[in-house]
């Protein structure tokens, strides 16, 4: 994880550069407790961490390298009944994109449900903050398509090669266990990821903190 923290940690370097700034010119002559006001106040807004959405009662991911199997280019997936009575596992199973589709929670479920069945998700909501975000780099394992553009999503799917597919498939493989919910926590799973996230976060808290 070497170089995703070392790749969080400098973009969130970059914004809270431009928030510091910010905060030292509209408050560079107020009192001691409304500095520090602040400085509680951005510290709470950068300890803020996307989770992902899992659905409960939760099993272990169920799709991965089938791609054989996946005969649909793509469907728009909904996050409509618990496990084991889902009506799209089929879909999930048989497609190679799913398209999760506006911001509300039953979209986020359907990200995380894509990933367990090993269908690579299509995100198009311009403003959500992926889980995770500051760890994973999700365009290895995802796709993202601007809200402006997801009357031609179809046409945008169909131009991605097999081979880049293929690499995509792959890395849902292997994104999986970090959206595992395990008792007790195992080494990479949600749970440590969520600490991970935090801890990195921290880190960034720590060193902007100290420049005020």
């Amino acid at each position: 994880m070497g170089f995703a923290e070392e790749r969080s940690r400098e973009r969130m370097r970059v914004k809270s550069r431009s928030e510091r700034v910010y905060i030292s010119k509209e408050y560079n002559s107020a009192s001691p407790s409304v500095v520090l006001s602040l400085r509680a106040v951005y510290a709470t807004q950068l300890l803020f961490i996307t989770l992902p959405q899992i659905r409960l009662p939760y099993e272990f991911p169920v799709g991965g390298k089938d791609i054989h199997n996946r005969t649909t280019l793509a469907f728009w997936a909904t996050a409509a009944a618990a496990w084991p009575t889902h009506p799209q596992k089929e879909r999930f199973r048989t497609s190679k994109y799913c398209i999760c589709h506006g911001e509300s929670f039953l979209t986020r479920i359907c990200i995380t449900d894509s990933i367990y069945f090993g269908c690579v998700p299509v995100i198009s909501h311009d403003n959500y903050e992926l889980p995770f975000n500051d760890i994973l780099d999700w365009t290895k394992f995802s796709v993202r398509i601007a809200e402006d553009y997801i009357y031609v999503v179809e046409q945008i799917l169909e131009d991605i090669s097999d081979s880049e597919f293929s690499d995509l498939h792959y890395n849902i493989v292997k994104v999986q266990r970090h959206f595992e919910w395990n008792s007790p926590p195992r080494k990479y799973d949600a749970f440590h990821m969520i600490l991970y996230e935090l801890w990195l976060r921290h880190l960034s808290i720590s060193d902007d903190l100290s420049d005020f």
